[in-house]
């Protein structure tokens, strides 16, 4: 409902509490009034927002930003496809790129556009970590950009949990990195057989390998609970 501008004014700056503001706030609508931010308290700021009282302009951002960090992060949540389209006039420091990154509100959409954007020059450990426990939909480049940032260990369950995005020389490359979980699967000079424990993991990992042509097949032996792959060789 739009209300006189001088109601709307009178509920800001009043003493009410948060509960009673949220719903004045929530169902009255100034005509052209704005809440001055900076004579707001945090709560009040917090709600406004949340009930989009504000609309996103760079600006805003910067002034809420200057009230609190936290408030505007809210902000952005709040106004994300804005906030990407306004994305060169935003200032994004480490700090907030962590932030965003790590918040449940920012979707797997703008999540993926802010790494396309920033991952080169803002990735760090902590965010890879995240990133690699959560659904977030990882592309070959993305993988790319995580790896070095883990421990062997991490890197192993993340390379099995992403069989799909990976090709013949990739690979290659990473059970040279992961020789000690993968002794002798990166030698591909000769045709020989490796053999790997039986388990659904390493029965998912074989089945992509033929796919890709890194093995010509593979087999379960139950005598001794292996699945043993048999490399094709690199031709010279």
């Amino acid at each position: 409902m739009t209300v006189d501008d001088k109601l709307i004014c009178d509920i800001v700056n009043s003493d009410i509490d948060n509960t009673s503001f949220s719903y004045f706030v929530h169902h009255l609508r100034a005509k052209s009034y704005t809440p001055p931010i900076s004579n707001l308290s945090e709560s009040k700021l917090s709600i406004l927002i949340e009930c989009r009282y504000f609309p996103f302009t760079p600006d805003y951002y910067a002034k809420i930003h200057n009230k609190s960090s936290t408030i505007s992060l809210e902000y952005l949540a709040k106004n994300q496809e804005a906030f990407i389209e306004s994305i060169e006039s935003i200032a994004i420091d480490s700090a907030l790129f962590e932030d965003l990154i790590l918040s449940e509100e920012i979707t797997l959409t703008t999540k993926s556009k802010l790494i396309s954007l920033f991952s080169k020059s803002l990735m760090n450990s902590s965010i890879a970590l995240y990133l690699v426990t959560s659904s977030f939909p990882f592309t070959i480049s993305t993988f790319n950009l995580v790896w070095p940032l883990l421990d062997p260990a991490v890197q192993k369950q993340f390379f099995l949990k992403h069989l799909d995005i990976l090709d013949i020389d990739d690979f290659c490359r990473i059970f040279k990195q992961l020789s000690s979980f993968y002794p002798n699967l990166c030698d591909r000079t000769s045709r020989h057989t490796v053999k790997l424990p039986t388990s659904s993991e390493n029965r998912r990992l074989a089945s992509r390998l033929k796919e890709v042509g890194y093995i010509s097949s593979f087999d379960d032996f139950e005598k001794d609970r292996s699945i043993r792959l048999r490399i094709r060789p690199i031709k010279q």
